[in-house]
């Protein structure tokens, strides 16, 4: 089943479907946002697979093309939004420094095509909240500014996006866009479970690189090693904990750390006053 819930005169356009089996070739519209919302969706473009889980979306643009498939005993349910270039175009008139840049990224066969979980981005977090009230029919306030706003939080993310590709060093597009995905995933993961044990055998593997060319490339793309990201995430996560009234002690156990001193040392280097200062 799928359902046309909103169609407006600029060709913005909201589907949501429910399948338990599907086969289809699909040519993606405007700007295209697949979330979806219940298990999983599996995307052929350009000979990868792109598999999108439940909480996560893909994103494409009018060059894309896809074999679109599903198998699951329960029904798949997704949000399809598509964004009529005219408004990105529209929005992108207020970020004059990049608009051409943005333009090129956004709305050509340059951009990548990739998927991405709702709680690692703004448009994430929109769609999340949005796809409450899809599910639960409330869509009566579906207007413009609804797709302004997709707009703006799909900008936020992919300036970054489109920056971090350009400070790896590969001259292939596909080799680029290769490694970009990967150290993505490793930073998806990190962020998803910043207090497991994620030794770089791990995260290597994940990303499916070698562990000299995860820290290179991951460094390359957010200025961190691999290490320093989860040491500095670990510590914005304590200075939380602390405020909320945690003892250092428990909060330095709790984020990963083998003794009080050490953690100590680590927030003070940070953030530039010791845990204890932060309290008084």
């Amino acid at each position: 089943m799928e359902k046309l819930i909103y169609l407006d005169s600029y060709d913005n356009e909201i589907n949501y479907s429910e399948f338990r089996k599907l086969e289809k070739n699909l040519s993606f519209k405007g700007f295209a946002i697949k979330h979806v919302v219940s298990e999983t969706e599996n995307y052929y473009i350009k000979n990868s697979i792109f598999k999108v889980n439940a909480g996560q979306y893909l994103l494409g643009n009018a060059t894309t093309t896809s074999d679109v498939t599903i198998n699951s005993l329960n029904s798949t349910k997704g949000i399809c939004i598509n964004i009529a270039p005219k408004v990105i175009l529209e929005v992108l008139e207020s970020y004059k420094d990049v608009s051409t840049e943005l333009n090129q990224f956004l709305l050509t066969d340059n951009f990548m095509i990739n998927t991405y979980n709702e709680n690692s981005t703004y448009l994430g977090k929109f769609l999340k909240n949005f796809s409450t009230h899809v599910k639960r029919a409330e869509i009566s306030n579906l207007n413009i500014e609804t797709f302004y706003s997709l707009t703006e939080a799909i900008i936020r993310d992919q300036n970054t996006i489109r920056k971090h590709l350009e400070s790896i060093d590969f001259k292939r597009k596909v080799t680029k866009e290769m490694n970009m995905r990967s150290v993505l995933l490793v930073k998806e993961f990190i962020d998803d479970n910043p207090f497991e044990d994620l030794n770089l055998n791990s995260l290597a593997s994940i990303a499916h690189l070698s562990k000299y060319n995860l820290i290179r490339i991951f460094k390359s793309v957010f200025f961190l090693t691999p290490y320093q990201y989860v040491l500095a995430l670990r510590l914005d996560y304590a200075k939380t904990f602390l405020l909320g009234g945690m003892s250092a002690s428990s909060v330095s156990t709790d984020v990963g750390f083998s003794d009080l001193q050490s953690f100590s040392k680590a927030f003070k280097n940070k953030f530039g006053f010791s845990p204890s200062q932060l309290k008084k």
